[in-house]
């Protein structure tokens, strides 16, 4: 019952957390600015196709904006004081403040004095007017008149939020300072299952045995003309029962789209991965097979559907597992003793690897310079050698797929956003950020080397941070986390 439940709820994961992408999808991307409109000689400011009237109009004088102090505030989301004894005003905005006079040029920002350049603030009719560019864009706005259509526009950059995608300038960041980890490779066997990709008719796709802790990627799609299942049988050659648990699993598809299943079998597992499942062991008796994993012999793949699965089980003793696909139409007991081997396509990966986890730890401080941490390059972060047991050759895990990093982050300084970007071309996955999971991105896929995702940022303080991260199969690597100081974004 507890196999069936865990089933029920990656389907509803599935039909509700991501939209299907196309082939050439149209990405949603944050709004990363917003503009507000004042109409001169008017009381009208525009926002988000709203209007609001200020305390008088908006007026120019000998070539300076001026916008009641309220109305100011409004505009650039700051609160404002006024002493109408002292005729002292104060802005206050994410921890920055501006101290002006009534009839001064002098004015302080940061505690620092300093003089409007033209105009200063000045009362009409008991309405405190004050100079809009000078004050907006110390507080991180661009003001631009737009005279001929009587109207002044002003924007401000909006952070976007976690998992939304952020526009970056992809070459700059190959100059940004290299962090330097330490690595420890994990001894945790990994098998991976991608070669053939492509299932073009039945049989054994791959075979091996485990003892212990195993990881399987499966990542295949169906090149038949009818539908297709794909199977883990574990047969117990010992002298004594065998058990074998799954102890975490992530499925995506079947689906048309790669992006799609890739997105989700990373997220599902990732999800798992940090709030446990419970599920019971399969008893498998001296000299029997049993079928592993129903949650994946369940599914049918459709012509062209991708299924793509992480799963994580433990044998309490040596089983032989083999990954077999057979047609939808076929009956498991009574074609599998003719199954045949099926050759490796000369394209894709699959094998056997012993490490199937690193750890990553850096101890120097990220974030109070422009920085990034690259993975699955092959060369920064190597390949894991490993061997295709069905044939004897030796296999490089190109992609590092299936392998499931650990990046402990032991200091992120105060304020630092960190930002994953693709660098090899598209993207589509999942993270784990201090057991937050976050779809890269929200919606969409990542497109170019000029589009990341926010993954965290720090507060005032440093942070230590936790990463889990799985390379998403049917994604373009490497792939990098960008440290960015906040105020040099």
């Amino acid at each position: 019952m507890k196999r069936r439940r865990l089933f029920h709820i990656l389907m509803l994961s599935l039909l509700f957390s991501t939209p299907l992408l196309v082939h050439n999808p149209i990405i949603s991307h944050a709004e990363t600015t917003k503009k507000i409109t004042l109409l001169v000689n008017t009381r009208q400011i525009y926002s988000d196709n709203k209007v609001t009237y200020a305390q008088a109009p908006i007026q120019i004088k000998h070539g300076v904006t001026y916008v009641p102090l309220r109305a100011l505030g409004d505009v650039i989301g700051a609160t404002t004081v006024y002493d109408s004894k002292t005729k002292n005003v104060t802005l206050t905005k994410d921890g920055k403040s501006l101290r002006l006079k009534v009839n001064s040029k002098v004015y302080s920002f940061d505690n620092k004095e300093k003089t409007f350049p033209i105009g200063m603030p000045f009362l009409d009719k008991q309405t405190t007017m004050l100079p809009l560019r000078t004050i907006a864009e110390h507080f991180g706005a661009t003001v631009t008149p737009k005279l001929a259509e009587n109207k002044i526009e002003v924007i401000f950059n909006i952070e976007p939020s976690i998992g939304n995608i952020m526009m970056i300038n992809g070459r700059e960041v190959l100059n940004f300072d290299s962090v330097n980890p330490i690595v420890d490779d994990k001894q945790f066997t990994l098998i991976r299952n991608n070669s053939p990709e492509q299932i073009t008719q039945e049989g054994i796709y791959y075979k091996d045995k485990i003892n212990g802790d195993a990881r399987i990627l499966v990542h295949q799609q169906n090149s038949l003309s009818e539908g297709a299942k794909m199977y883990v049988i574990a047969e117990n050659k010992g002298d004594t029962d065998s058990y074998v648990t799954l102890r975490n699993i992530g499925l995506g598809g079947p689906n048309p789209y790669t992006a799609f299943t890739g997105k989700e079998s990373v997220g599902q597992y990732l999800s798992n991965f940090h709030r446990g499942i419970d599920m019971p062991s399969v008893r498998i008796p001296a000299g029997s097979k049993k079928v592993l994993i129903p949650e994946l012999s369940d599914k049918v793949l459709r012509p062209k559907d991708v299924i793509t699965m992480y799963a994580d089980i433990f044998a309490s003793s040596e089983v032989s597992l083999e990954i077999i696909a057979l047609k939808e139409s076929s009956l498991l007991d009574k074609v599998y003793p003719s199954l045949q081997d099926i050759l490796r396509d000369g394209k894709h990966t699959r094998g056997t690897f012993s490490t199937g986890n690193r750890e990553i730890s850096v101890s120097e401080e990220l974030g109070a310079k422009k920085q990034r941490l690259l993975i699955g390059d092959g060369e920064v972060d190597p390949y894991i050698q490993g061997v295709d047991k069905m044939t004897g050759l030796e296999e490089i895990n190109y992609g590092n797929r299936g392998m499931l990093y650990k990046i402990h982050l032991k200091k992120v300084a105060p304020n630092t956003t960190i930002v994953f970007n693709g660098r090899g071309g598209s993207y589509a996955g999942s993270i784990a950020v201090n057991e937050n999971v976050i779809r890269l991105p929200d919606q969409g896929v990542l497109s170019s080397s000029n589009e990341g995702v926010v993954l965290y940022r720090t507060k005032n303080i440093a942070e230590e941070v936790l990463i889990y991260f799985i390379p998403a199969s049917g994604s373009d690597l490497p792939v990098n986390l960008l440290f960015y100081p906040l105020d040099k974004q």
